[in-house]
């Protein structure tokens, strides 16, 4: 018995070692950092690695902080705090999908803390962030829709804290999975054949489209 305690003391020991000694960015076969320590955290959603590398939360969109003179979202700061919490300064696990980088040249990746969080997954969950799923989909559609009606249905975050002001419909388009205020000038110009409506803002968001940058609905 103290044999196998001395051993799974050995092995936690080791993962936790293996884990800090990895804040060196470690690249996995083709060149993309696999374990590396967070140096910034910009907002909700996308972090700066000790390397210099910017990486984007797949899968998830969170609130705008202010910039460029233009206000932000409500609930941008305490996305950003949050994920501040989870991951700055910290050693994390990135996981990629299909689409390796936007169009801003960030890494796309899912981020995992060394307890098995899935950070993305955990922003959904508390309400600080909205599904965002590329039209090739992406490996954790399911579990990531999944907590995001656990925060709608529970209010959690931003769903309950923010002031929504209901229209009496809304409409989306199923190509780029946005939806608008039925005035939004971007709303207008959905092609019929792609236009979907709803009765509720939470209907839109029930199946998974994500609310438009321009008319906030």
């Amino acid at each position: 018995m103290v044999h196998r305690s001395r051993f799974q003391m050995a092995v936690a020991l080791g993962a936790a070692l293996w884990w800090t000694c990895c804040a060196i960015q470690m690249p996995d076969a083709a060149g993309l950092p696999k374990v590396a320590r967070v140096k910034l955290v910009l907002d909700g959603d996308s972090i700066v690695l000790d390397s210099g590398e910017h990486i984007r939360y797949l899968g998830i969109d969170a609130p705008e902080l202010p910039h460029g003179g233009e206000p932000g979202d409500c609930y941008g700061e305490q996305a950003r705090d949050a994920n501040r919490y989870w991951v700055l300064r910290r050693t994390i696990r990135l996981e990629y999908d299909r689409e390796k980088r936007d169009g801003y040249g960030r890494l796309l990746a899912y981020v995992w803390l060394e307890d098995g969080t899935c950070v993305n997954e955990a922003l959904l969950r508390a309400g600080y962030a909205w599904l965002l799923i590329p039209a090739e989909g992406i490996r954790r559609h399911a579990e990531f829709r999944e907590a995001q009606r656990e925060a709608l249905d529970q209010r959690r975050g931003m769903w309950a804290a923010c002031n929504f002001q209901e229209e009496p419909a809304y409409v989306g388009n199923h190509y780029s999975r946005i939806f608008h205020r039925p005035h939004c000038p971007w709303g207008q110009e959905i092609p019929h054949r792609h236009q979907v409506k709803w009765a509720t803002r939470w209907q839109a968001l029930e199946q998974d489209y994500r609310p438009c940058r321009r008319c906030k609905p």
